[in-house]
C-alpha cells in the first residue's frame, strides 16, 4: 500500500512545530486558533446536551485558554458555566490571559479553591488543565484535583488530551483524567491511541481548527496508522498467483508470557494471504481450513512464542484440542457428503413394475 495514503500520528513536539508554523510562519493569530478550539469543544458538548450546568477546569497554559473559550461559548448557548482556575494567574500564557479577561468581564463564576465547588451541581465537566505539553508527573494540587475530577459522576470532556496522559507514548504521568470524550485538534496524537492513554481518552474526535496544510506539512511522522477505508486500497490480486507472489510477512511482537498477540497476528496474516487470493470463504477458512491442522501449531510456536511461557502452553493445548475436534467434524461431514452423492437404488416394487411393463 502507498504510504502516502496513511495518516501520521504526531508527538507533542511535532504539534508545537505545527503551531509555530501556523502562527509565526503563516501569520494566523494564536488567539484565532484558541477561539476555534473553544468552538470545537463547545460544539461537541452542545451536540450531546441541552443547556445545563457545567464546570471547566482550566490550567495556566493555552489548553486552559481553550477551555475558557469553550466556557464562554457554552454560556452564550444557555449553559450555566463556572470555571475553576488552577495555577497562578500571573503565570497565564498571554492568550489565556485574554480569555480570562473576557470571562471576568462577563461576570462568570471563577473558582480558585476547589473545596468550594459542589460537584453534584454539574452535569458536564471540561478538562483543560495540561494539554499535550505535560512531560513530568502531575503532583501536589494538580494530582489532587485530577483525583477529584475522576470522582465526578457526570460526563467528562477533555480538551486535546486528558490531563496527565503523555501525548508521546500514552503513559499516565502520575495520575490522569478519565474522559468520556476527547476533542483533539488537527490530527491524532500517539498517546491517544496507545494503552493506557486510549482508555483515558474515551471517544476521540478530531477537529479542524484552521491549521493550513502548509503548517501540517512542515513535519513528518514515522508513526503511521491505517483506517478501515484503507482496506479497500489493497491491490486486486491476479487469479493466477499464490501467496508467495505478493511478498512475505515478518511479525515482531510479543515477549515472555505475552505471546497471544503474536499468535493472533501470525494467524490472521496467514488467513489474509489466502482470503485475498479468493481461495477460501472467511467462515470456511477460519472454522475448517485453519483449525483442521493445515497450519501446524509448531509453525507459530517456533517463530513467535516465548519459549516455555504459560501463554504458549495454553494456546498450544487450546489449538490442538480445537484442531482435533474440527478434524473429526470434517471427517464426519466428508463421509456424509460422499454418502449423499451416491445414487439411491430404486425400490423393488418399482423394479418389478418396470419389468412387467
Amino acid at each position: 500500500m502507498d504510504e502516502s495514503l496513511l495518516l501520521g500520528l504526531y508527538t507533542a513536539q511535532a504539534m508545537r512545530e505545527v503551531d509555530g508554523a501556523a502562527i509565526e510562519g503563516v501569520g494566523i493569530p494564536g488567539g484565532h486558533l484558541m477561539e476555534r478550539a473553544g468552538v470545537a469543544v463547545a460544539a461537541e458538548i452542545l451536540e450531546r446536551y441541552a443547556p445545563d450546568e457545567a464546570v471547566v477546569f482550566a490550567g495556566k497554559g493555552n489548553n486552559g485558554g481553550d477551555g475558557m473559550a469553550a466556557a464562554r461559548i457554552l454560556l452564550n448557548h444557555g449553559f450555566q458555566v463556572d470555571v475553576f482556575l488552577i495555577g497562578e494567574r500571573d503565570k497565564l500564557s498571554p492568550e489565556s490571559r485574554k480569555q480570562l479577561d473576557i470571562i471576568e468581564n462577563l461576570e462568570m463564576v471563577i473558582w480558585d479553591d476547589i473545596s468550594e465547588i459542589n460537584f453534584k451541581g454539574y452535569t458536564v465537566l471540561v478538562d483543560a488543565i495540561f494539554g499535550i505539553g505535560l512531560d513530568r508527573p502531575a503532583e501536589g494540587k494538580y494530582a489532587e484535583t485530577i483525583q477529584l475530577m475522576n470522582a465526578f459522576q457526570g460526563y467528562v470532556f477533555a480538551v486535546d488530551i486528558p490531563s496527565g496522559i503523555s501525548a508521546d507514548n500514552g503513559q499516565v504521568l502520575g495520575t490522569a483524567v478519565r474522559a468520556d470524550v476527547t476533542i483533539t485538534f488537527g490530527i491524532e496524537k500517539i498517546g491517544q491511541l496507545l494503552y493506557p492513554g486510549s482508555l483515558h481518552t474515551g471517544k476521540l474526535i478530531v477537529s479542524d481548527i484552521g491549521f493550513p496544510p502548509s503548517a501540517m506539512d512542515v513535519i513528518s511522522s514515522n508513526v503511521l496508522f491505517y483506517e478501515e477505508s484503507d482496506l479497500f486500497s489493497l491491490p486486486r490480486r491476479a487469479a493466477y498467483s499464490n501467496k508467495g507472489t505478493y511478498g512475505r510477512v515478518v511479525i515482531i511482537a510479543g515477549s515472555a508470557n505475552m505471546s497471544g498477540a503474536a499468535f493472533l497476528a501470525a494467524g490472521f496474516a496467514a488467513a489474509t494471504a489466502f482470503l485475498a487470493a479468493g481461495f477460501f470463504a472467511a467462515d470456511f477458512f477460519a472454522a475448517d481450513f485453519f483449525a483442521a491442522g493445515f497450519f501446524a501449531a509448531d509453525f507459530f510456536a517456533a517463530g513467535f512464542f516465548a519459549a516455555g511461557s504459560t501463554a504458549e502452553r495454553s494456546l498450544r493445548t487450546a489449538f490442538s484440542s480445537f484442531a482435533a475436534s474440527r478434524r473429526a467434524s470434517l471427517i464426519r461431514r466428508s463421509r456424509s457428503a460422499v454418502m449423499s452423492r451416491r445414487p439411491r437404488p430404486r425400490s423393488r416394487r418399482t423394479l418389478v413394475a418396470a419389468s412387467c411393463a
